[in-house]
């Protein structure tokens, strides 16, 4: 099972694991490594701003397994553009590529992006 969690200041490590992970940079067309200050200042006020509906949204993506161990994949942001259109990003580590753990997280965050008012 997929589940999306709306990320905290305790998801920082993880986040930052995929950020610097060489596919993600790859794909994101990012040369180095970020900065780990850098990044967790910018991650620090995205999680303050999460609370108004018109900021971005981190939500971290884990596969629960039949015996309940959560395993955190990657993340999805969720970008308000105004108040129907928003963006989407998603990252999702390497090794659990081939789960279809990003279709999924991509379903779930449709949903919610919907309920939210987004078509």
């Amino acid at each position: 099972m997929v589940r999306l969690t709306l990320a905290t200041i305790d998801d920082f490590d993880f986040f930052y694991q995929v950020k610097a992970n060489a596919d993600n940079l790859l794909w994101t067309g990012y040369l180095a490594v970020p900065i780990r200050q850098n990044l967790y200042s910018w991650f620090m006020g995205q999680i303050v701003q999460q609370e108004f509906p018109m900021s971005r949204k981190i939500f971290v993506i884990s596969e629960v397994n039949e015996n309940d161990i959560v395993s955190k994949t990657g993340y999805i942001y969720l970008d308000p553009i105004d108040n129907q259109i928003a963006k989407i990003s998603i990252a999702v580590l390497e090794s659990f590529s081939g789960r279809k753990i990003g279709r999924t997280a991509l379903e779930q965050l449709f949903k919610i992006a919907y309920n939210k008012g987004f078509h």
